[in-house]
């Protein structure tokens, strides 16, 4: 079950009306969305027309799985993060077994009490040297989530921000070119990263090195990997500063503490970092308990964790003894926190999820009229002034024609509007 691959009130918004049809990009974002668009349009009818077995349906079943994986990405790029989210679900129907589930995974939901994740995280953090946060690479709400919580970690003396997608240049001067990582290409992973300069994260770099020769199993360049970056920060990070305190972010399950039963053999990031540095690291899943676009790939606890929801907040469950709920196959120690993230609303008044707002405090802006004339479909883009051309955009919104146009949702800061070409 691996995967391989607060509101900020009372600030200005500035805003320049000119265009700046000078962002850059390494290829052309729009471009690949059509194509892997394309792909699935190709692929779906030929999967459907064969025996639901043998190794030509597998194989198909694998190119439809990865076109869905590479338009969602592409998505997110587009600041489209329901359609990631969306494109997602569907290579996890192809791909994915169905949620793991516990016996009492329903039962223990129902039973349990709320209360607020960002709370009880930083509760738990105070006591910690390492917190760990997971993401699905398709999900921009985790990164919000994930942007909240650093600037809180900050405040509490937490000093080093180690990041997977980060490359091994990482970032200077707080600017988040499409070079510097690939998932952040993202424009709310690139406004996680900008918020963590400001804030005066040392962001290091941990995802990169030897993955082992190519003739290796999967599970040995699993743990070729897994090693690699538990190393990486090691060598980053404490050695150079003993006293370090970390926040680490990361994607699905190189947080887990433990392999799986079924897994034994296998090494996890989390693991070899507590075992060499004596640590016991922090660690909070967020993919289990978010919600899926079809609800029948929904966990199936899920549901009874609803009833306990507040304010559209994401929350974690305890039991009656005040033990974190955890569930699925991240139980038994593997994870300490789960957070639960509501279902995903569209803001009426945006055009957009209202998280940008209640999560990662964001505040609408308005096109520019000049960029809504036309007749076809594009996307327009919001970059900070002053950032270089390739830089990554605060945000992007499609525009279609005879629908009213989203708005932008950004940072506070002065920004030009374009439209990709």
């Amino acid at each position: 079950m691996r995967y391989m691959t607060i509101l900020m009130l009372g600030v200005t918004m500035h805003a320049t009306a000119s265009a700046d049809n000078s962002l850059r990009w390494p290829h052309d974002v729009p471009a690949e969305v059509r194509k892997w668009e394309g792909k699935i349009a190709d692929a779906r009818p030929k999967l459907e027309g064969l025996p639901a077995q043998g190794e030509q349906y597998e194989a198909q079943k694998s190119r439809l799985a990865f076109a869905w994986s590479q338009y969602g990405l592409y998505l997110t790029f587009l600041g489209d993060s329901e359609g990631g989210r969306s494109a997602h679900d569907q290579f996890r129907v192809l791909w994915m077994n169905k949620p793991i589930s516990q016996p009492d995974d329903a039962a223990r939901a129902a039973a349990a009490k709320a209360e607020d994740a960002m709370q009880a995280i930083l509760a738990a953090a105070r006591e910690r040297r390492i917190v760990m946060l997971n993401e699905s690479h398709h999900a921009s709400l985790h990164r919000a989530f994930g942007m909240a919580l650093a600037k809180e970690l900050r405040k509490l003396g937490f000093t080093h921000m180690a990041v997977e997608t980060l490359a091994p240049s990482g970032i200077e001067r707080g600017m988040v070119l499409r070079s510097s990582g690939y998932y952040s290409n993202d424009p709310m992973f690139a406004n996680f990263l900008r918020s963590a300069a400001a804030d005066g994260w040392q962001l290091v770099p941990y995802d990169y090195g030897d993955f082992g020769p190519d003739n290796a199993s999967s599970d040995e360049r699993w743990n070729f990997r897994e090693t690699a970056q538990a190393t990486n920060i090691i060598e980053n990070i404490f050695d150079k500063d003993p006293n370090a305190k970390v926040f680490i972010y990361a994607g699905y399950d190189h947080i887990r503490k433990r392999p799986l039963p079924t897994e034994q053999g296998t090494v996890s990031m989390a693991g070899i970092l507590a075992h060499r540095t004596g640590l016991d690291p922090l660690t909070i899943d967020q993919i289990e308990m978010m919600p899926m676009i079809d609800p029948s790939w929904q966990h199936p606890a899920y549901a009874n964790a609803l009833l306990k929801a507040k304010r559209g907040q994401p929350f974690l469950l305890r039991d009656a003894q005040g033990k974190p709920e955890v569930f699925g196959y991240k139980r038994a120690g593997a994870i300490d926190l789960q957070v639960v993230h509501p279902p995903i609303e569209v803001d009426a008044a945006t055009g957009r999820p209202s998280w940008m707002s209640t999560v990662a405090g964001l505040r609408p802006v308005v096109v520019p009229r000049h960029l809504l004339r036309g007749r076809a479909t594009r996307w327009a883009y919001a970059h900070l002034k002053g950032q270089p051309a390739d830089a990554v955009a605060a945000d992007i919104v499609k525009l279609e024609p005879g629908k009213p146009a989203p708005k932008f949702m950004l940072p506070p800061g002065e920004y030009t509007y374009g439209i990709l070409k």
